[in-house]
């Protein structure tokens, strides 16, 4: 697989849409150690179920973004 053919965001926001929560984190530790594009991740409806997930303010601080 290459880069072009595999987002690490879009797989993470499919997974936490689907509730996959672990598999929703692996996947934005992916994308974040990429430098992938997932400044969305605070916007995106895909994530409102991961809100309450201790990871998810850790990544947010881990980005630099407010939470």
């Amino acid at each position: 697989e290459t880069s072009a053919d595999y987002s690490p965001g879009v797989a993470a926001s499919y997974a936490a849409l689907l509730q996959e929560n672990d598999l929703a984190f692996q996947q934005l530790d992916k994308a974040y150690q990429l430098r992938a594009q997932i400044l969305y991740v605070k916007v995106e409806p895909h994530f409102d179920n991961i809100h309450s997930d201790p990871r998810w303010a850790e990544l947010l601080t881990r980005m630099g973004l407010p939470r």
